[in-house]
Protein backbone atom coordinates (compact mmCIF):
# COMPACT_ATOMS: atom_id res chain seq x y z
CA UNK A 1 0.00 0.00 0.00
CA UNK A 2 2.37 2.62 -1.20
CA UNK A 3 1.79 5.77 -3.12
CA UNK A 4 -1.15 7.00 -1.02
CA UNK A 5 -3.34 3.96 -1.61
CA UNK A 6 -5.91 3.31 1.08
CA UNK A 7 -7.90 0.24 1.90
CA UNK A 8 -11.55 0.53 1.03
CA UNK A 9 -13.90 1.37 3.87
CA UNK A 10 -16.06 -1.44 5.17
CA UNK A 11 -19.77 -0.88 5.58
CA UNK A 12 -20.58 -2.77 8.80
CA UNK A 13 -24.31 -2.16 8.44
CA UNK A 14 -24.50 -3.20 4.83
CA UNK A 15 -26.29 -6.21 3.50
CA UNK A 16 -23.10 -7.93 2.34
CA UNK A 17 -22.14 -9.09 5.89
CA UNK A 18 -23.93 -12.24 6.95
CA UNK A 19 -25.30 -12.97 10.41
CA UNK A 20 -22.50 -15.35 11.42
CA UNK A 21 -19.81 -12.81 10.54
CA UNK A 22 -21.55 -10.12 12.60
CA UNK A 23 -21.82 -12.54 15.51
CA UNK A 24 -18.08 -13.30 15.29
CA UNK A 25 -17.33 -9.58 15.13
CA UNK A 26 -19.37 -9.04 18.30
CA UNK A 27 -17.56 -11.90 20.05
CA UNK A 28 -14.17 -10.47 19.09
CA UNK A 29 -15.29 -7.03 20.25
CA UNK A 30 -16.37 -8.47 23.62
CA UNK A 31 -13.07 -10.33 24.00
CA UNK A 32 -11.17 -7.13 23.21
CA UNK A 33 -13.15 -5.14 25.79
CA UNK A 34 -12.48 -7.84 28.40
CA UNK A 35 -8.77 -7.78 27.56
CA UNK A 36 -8.65 -3.99 27.85
CA UNK A 37 -10.36 -4.08 31.25
CA UNK A 38 -7.85 -6.67 32.48
CA UNK A 39 -4.94 -4.59 31.20
CA UNK A 40 -6.35 -1.49 32.91
CA UNK A 41 -6.49 -3.39 36.23
CA UNK A 42 -2.93 -4.62 35.73
CA UNK A 43 -1.74 -1.10 34.95
CA UNK A 44 -3.42 0.21 38.09
CA UNK A 45 -1.81 -2.51 40.19
CA UNK A 46 1.57 -1.80 38.63
CA UNK A 47 1.25 1.88 39.50
CA UNK A 48 0.42 1.06 43.12
CA UNK A 49 3.38 -1.33 43.29
CA UNK A 50 5.73 1.26 41.77
CA UNK A 51 4.51 3.85 44.27
CA UNK A 52 5.01 1.49 47.20
CA UNK A 53 8.51 0.51 46.07
CA UNK A 54 9.46 4.15 45.50
CA UNK A 55 8.14 5.17 48.92
CA UNK A 56 10.03 2.30 50.55
CA UNK A 57 13.28 3.25 48.84
CA UNK A 58 12.89 6.90 49.83
CA UNK A 59 12.08 5.85 53.41
CA UNK A 60 15.16 3.64 53.63
CA UNK A 61 17.32 6.42 52.20
CA UNK A 62 15.92 9.00 54.62
CA UNK A 63 16.39 6.67 57.59
CA UNK A 64 19.96 5.92 56.51
CA UNK A 65 20.80 9.60 56.31
CA UNK A 66 19.19 10.19 59.71
CA UNK A 67 21.05 7.27 61.30
CA UNK A 68 24.41 8.30 59.86
CA UNK A 69 23.92 11.84 61.12
CA UNK A 70 23.42 10.51 64.67
CA UNK A 71 26.61 8.45 64.74
CA UNK A 72 29.17 10.07 66.99
CA UNK A 73 31.86 7.39 67.30
CA UNK A 74 33.99 9.10 64.65
CA UNK A 75 33.81 12.34 66.62
CA UNK A 76 35.00 10.52 69.74
CA UNK A 77 37.90 8.99 67.81
CA UNK A 78 38.87 12.38 66.38
CA UNK A 79 38.80 13.88 69.88
CA UNK A 80 41.04 11.10 71.21
CA UNK A 81 43.50 11.66 68.36
CA UNK A 82 43.58 15.41 69.10
CA UNK A 83 44.19 14.74 72.78
CA UNK A 84 47.09 12.39 71.97
CA UNK A 85 48.58 14.94 69.58
CA UNK A 86 48.28 17.73 72.13
CA UNK A 87 50.00 15.55 74.79
CA UNK A 88 52.84 14.76 72.39
CA UNK A 89 53.39 18.40 71.44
Amino acid sequence: MSGGEQMPKVDLHGANIDKRTRQLMQEVDLMNKTRLERLARQRKGAKWTAGFVTASILGIYAYSMYAVRQETFLDVLDEEVRQKQSKQA
